[in-house]
């Protein structure tokens, strides 16, 4: 305990379970974002095929054509893969 009655500083290694800021706080947040930015884009690109109107939240933003929303799902799929697949790989001991 510090002088001043509060505890001391201890870096983030020595803190139980880990500190906010690690690696593994952006793998989540990569696949976070890749899985919205994905289904925000399938959404658009269903919507734009079967009714001709964009589905979802992009479009009351941004005028996005077609091949767009194709691009938003690849995007998508890609983040969240990467970050679902980094998030299960285990460090070695």
């Amino acid at each position: 305990m510090h002088p001043s009655g509060y505890p001391e500083f201890r870096p983030a290694d020595d803190v139980p379970g880990g500190g906010a800021g690690e690696p593994e706080d952006m793998k989540d947040i990569t696949a976070i974002v890749g899985w919205v930015v994905g289904i925000q884009g399938a959404l658009g690109l269903l919507g734009k095929l079967f009714t001709g109107e964009s589905w979802g939240l992009i479009h009351k933003w941004w005028d996005v054509p077609t091949a767009g929303y194709a691009v938003l799902l690849v995007l998508g799929a890609a983040l969240a893969f990467l970050g679902e697949r980094r998030g299960s790989v285990r460090p070695r001991r």
